[in-house]
């Protein structure tokens, strides 16, 4: 690739040049800083793995100003710059108060449509399955008074002179997220209903970031960079910021306040969390729209995030000057590489985030390296042979790091092709992108010439003829469905649903709330006629999965929750008839019965039964190999992992353990079984 594309053009912002326009955003969990209050080797690593791979700017999750008096972080600061400019790239620090979630800010609730007769001012609701990330502290709400505003501003501008003087680059104001931020509750019109000088109009309301910026300014000079991260939208319409108030008003104004660059994202953190952390539902881009229309309002150089993972992508929407700099969180997670990758015309070699929203910073799902717990990848002995039955991501991840460690690798697998569970939703149009990491797995392991054995089947007879000296056991787990069903033809497993949807007719019943939500979305994006069923609530839907997957099929298929909570995409998908806690009855040949809880029996004409209940493991395998090889071990579902993140994890601490002096868990999660 190119190094002349605009992507990889230098960028200025104030004195500091970026050498391209590729940047590592902003991302929470970085470790030392999230549990220990301090720089450590850690932290270092972490921010240089990214400055290796390729990008101008890294950029670290929000620091409060009050951290900057640590010795454990200010002492460090030259150490992590120093470690950044090695590669010629350039650090930013982010800086943040906490707001409304925190129960302190602007104003106390009620908020608009925030409160029902079971509440009380301070308490601010939640997404349904988010669990509350902060406690309430004692007394209630604080609202600012004028004299707490002032001593913050004085905080910011202490801070950004420590970092100044640390060697650090540039320093990020934080002004986003809805109630994340003391400053972007203060800006929104949701969260600030102040009647004084720093409420009301919208001069008012950005008053205290604007003389925050320009006590930051006068702390450092004029030619130290400083950035803003603001919102763009928070996704509560005309309630709160909007992309045309972002442009009319926070645009311009933090721009004549001082500030040399304007980070654009949006959300708001209790009400539209997918505006943050976004998961595989929303297109890659997906909030452009929003940075384009605010840069609209500033002569400054507009950074923007939503969910970008595509280079050739983010090269035609810097082309077409919609933004100036490319925020990548995730992807650079999974993969810091992704830069060097791509000029290196190496792009098969990149590993893909799927946009799971599991971890996204410590773990991340598809990339094992990224922990700091993780096991060393050490030389293995050559001439041990290491055999692994099923070819789902557990199994593939065995046989990329059994093969790198230098093992040889001879990989079983039943079916004609490989991927198990997550290559089967190449053809699920929901969830589509979870099969990116099987089909980068399947490269990996053909470019190291793993011995691949399709349609084989591992019996105990043909897997002691190999003479393995290692047996991992990564078989996956099946369907249970009831015996009453067993010779029902209309009845099928919510993985052949997948595979062979044009089949299934018109009327559908989804039976399992947890596993056949996306499923059911999917098929009535089709056109088909579906019923969901189960046992659960609306807090069953998908609900081994991340908070932000969860939400937004919360948003799909729940009718009774508040549009202003939900955010403004809002939409219950139509063709879809949910009937939580609802047993299934009696299967006929055309019809079926449903039960539901403390009402009448329901009969329902269908054409085809789709069981997407909790899949369970058959450990006959496992029993008949026990004491006939040197050394067994389960991943996978055969040792009841349910998503990606720990199948992954599991993998690698069996495969990386072995010839060493490090030792991988035999207990079995006690976590129900799952599809990935």
């Amino acid at each position: 690739m190119s190094n002349s594309m605009k992507l990889f053009q230098p960028i200025k912002i104030n004195q500091m040049e970026v050498k391209n326009r590729i940047c590592q955003a902003a991302i929470l969990g970085t470790p030392g800083i999230s549990d220990q209050q301090a720089i450590t080797a850690d932290t270092i690593e972490w921010f240089e793995c990214r400055a290796r791979g390729g990008a101008g700017l890294v950029i670290t999750g929000g620091w409060l100003p009050g951290m900057l008096q640590l010795p454990a972080i200010v002492d460090q600061l030259p150490k992590l710059a120093e470690a950044i400019h090695r590669y010629d790239a350039k650090i930013v620090v982010q800086i943040v108060m906490a707001g409304s979630m925190w129960n302190m800010g602007p104003s106390a609730p009620p908020y608009p449509n925030e409160l029902d007769e079971k509440q009380t001012p301070g308490q601010i609701m939640t997404p349904p399955n988010t669990p509350s990330m902060i406690p309430v502290p004692p007394g209630g709400f604080h609202e600012f008074s004028t004299e707490d505003i002032l001593a913050a501003q004085e905080q910011f501008a202490t801070a950004t002179r420590i970092l100044k003087e640390g060697g650090i680059d540039a320093v990020e104001l934080h002004c986003t997220h809805g109630a994340a931020s003391l400053l972007c509750a203060f800006i929104s019109p949701y969260y600030n209903k102040r009647e004084d000088a720093y409420g009301g109009s919208w001069e008012n309301r950005l008053r205290f970031p604007v003389e925050t910026v320009q006590k930051m300014r006068a702390a450092v000079g004029p030619d130290y960079p400083l950035i803003a991260r603001i919102n763009g939208n928070e996704l509560l319409g005309e309630q709160g910021i909007t992309p045309e108030t972002a442009r009319d008003y926070i645009a311009p104004m933090m721009e004549q306040a001082g500030l040399d660059a304007l980070d654009v994202s949006q959300g708001s953190i209790m009400h539209s969390p997918q505006g943050i952390l976004v998961p595989m539902y929303y297109d890659q881009g997906c909030f452009l729209d929003t940075v384009a229309t605010v840069k609209q309002g500033t002569s400054l150089p507009v950074f923007g995030a939503g969910r970008f993972t595509d280079l050739d992508f983010c090269e035609e929407a810097l082309q077409e000057g919609q933004l100036d700099i490319i925020n990548f969180g995730r992807q650079l997670i999974a993969d810091p590489d992704t830069p060097n990758k791509y000029l290196a015309g190496k792009k098969d070699e990149i590993r893909p985030c799927i946009a799971c929203t599991e971890g996204c910073g410590l773990p991340c799902s598809v990339n094992y390296d990224i922990g700091p717990d993780r096991m060393p990848l050490l030389p293995g002995e050559p001439d041990k042979k290491v055999v692994i039955i099923g070819s789902g991501v557990a199994g593939l991840e065995a046989a990329r790091v059994a093969s790198l460690r230098g093992y040889a690798v001879t990989l079983l697998e039943k079916r004609e092709r490989l991927g198990g569970l997550v290559g089967t939703f190449k053809n699920e149009p929901v969830c589509q992108e979870l099969s990116l990491f099987s089909d980068y797995l399947i490269k990996q392991i053909e470019k190291q010439q793993v011995d691949v054995r399709l349609g084989f089947d591992a019996t105990l007879e043909k897997i002691l003829e190999l003479n393995p000296d290692v047996v991992i056991v990564a078989a996956g787990a099946v369907q249970d469905i009831p015996r009453k069903l067993h010779n029902n033809p209309r009845v099928v497993d919510i993985l052949d649903a997948i595979e062979r949807r044009d089949e299934l007719g018109e009327k559908i019943v989804v039976w399992g709330m947890s596993y056949g939500a996306e499923t059911a979305i999917s098929l009535a994006q089709q056109g088909k006629q579906v019923t969901l069923i189960g046992n659960g609530t609306h807090r069953s839907l998908l609900g081994f999965a991340s908070s932000a997957r969860r939400w937004w099929l919360t948003k799909k298929l729940a009718s009774d929750i508040d549009p202003v909570r939900a955010g403004e995409d809002s939409q219950v998908m139509e063709g879809v008839d949910v009937m939580y806690q609802t047993r299934l009855g009696e299967v006929g040949e055309h019809t079926l019965e449903v039960l539901p809880k403390g009402g009448e029996p329901k009969t329902i004409e269908y054409d085809t039964l789709v069981v997407a209940r909790a899949r369970k493991r058959n450990m006959t395998l496992m029993e008949q190999l026990e004491g006939k090889v040197p050394e067994l071990y389960a991943i996978g579902d055969y040792a009841q992992v349910n998503v990606i993140e720990k199948a992954v994890m599991r993998a690698n601490e069996v495969i990386r353990s072995l010839d060493s002096d490090q030792e991988v868990s035999e207990r079995m999660t006690t976590e129900p079984d799952g599809l990935i």
